[in-house]
């Protein structure tokens, strides 16, 4: 799989990843989101609590090709500035690692909804990236140009054209049970609705098996990915 990577690329990820050494999984116990439900008088409490855990975080580091903007698919997103060649560092998830229960406590108490899922239960968590407190910056579409190369780190899985949005699909590494989401990428082959059980499919495997999260990878035949 490395060997699409160029030498100058594999410099970056290094550079991108050192910094934050992945940690041990920050974890709530499942009664902790039932208990915030059960005393709203902290809840306001806890929100700003959690506002500013988020704002402390790190932010991903990006490659110097991209820059947030303005997302023809949805909110913001990531634009290529330059052409990027295949294998070419784009993006680096660099914040903690967090339970499910954490994620849904986040996500209760300040609607902060930006995580990415990089194993059964596990997920990478950043900084706020604009004005309004969101932090998407990588779009789903069902043709993506990136994939996840390590947990967190993205790369170009093909040329990517300056002004082309920078896109992955997310059921190659969401499984977050009974999440979904409907399509609006707009490409010939759009499956119109994602899900957390997408990463099952023949179809999606044969073609990004490649590029799946590295926990499905694992699940998936030599052949396959």
């Amino acid at each position: 799989m490395n060997d699409t990577i160029t030498r100058d690329s594999n410099c970056e990820i290094t550079r991108a990843t050192a910094e934050f050494p992945r940690r041990e999984v920050i974890a709530l116990s499942p009664d902790t989101l039932e208990n915030i439900r059960r005393h709203p008088l902290a809840f306001s409490d806890l929100r700003t609590e959690m506002l500013e855990w988020l704002r402390g975080l790190p932010m991903p580091s990006f490659s110097s090709q991209v820059a947030l903007a303005p997302s023809e698919i949805a909110g913001y997103g990531l634009r290529a500035r330059g052409d990027i060649p295949a294998g070419d560092f784009v993006a680096a998830e660099t914040g903690p690692r967090i339970n499910r229960v954490f994620v849904q406590v986040v996500e209760a108490a300040t609607g902060y909804e930006c995580n990415t899922c990089v194993g059964w239960g596990e997920y990478l968590v950043h900084a706020p990236l604009h004005v309004e407190g969101k932090g998407g910056y990588l779009n789903h579409s069902c043709n993506p140009n990136v994939g996840m190369l390590l947990d967190g780190v993205w790369i170009a899985i093909r040329p990517i054209l300056a002004g082309e949005e920078v896109t992955c699909d997310y059921g190659t590494f969401e499984t977050m049970r009974d999440w979904n989401m409907e399509c609006a990428c707009g490409e010939a082959a759009c499956r119109k609705h994602v899900s957390w059980t997408d990463y099952r499919d023949p179809d999606l495997r044969r073609r990004l098996g490649r590029w799946f999260a590295p926990y499905l990878r694992k699940q998936i035949k030599p052949e396959a990915a």
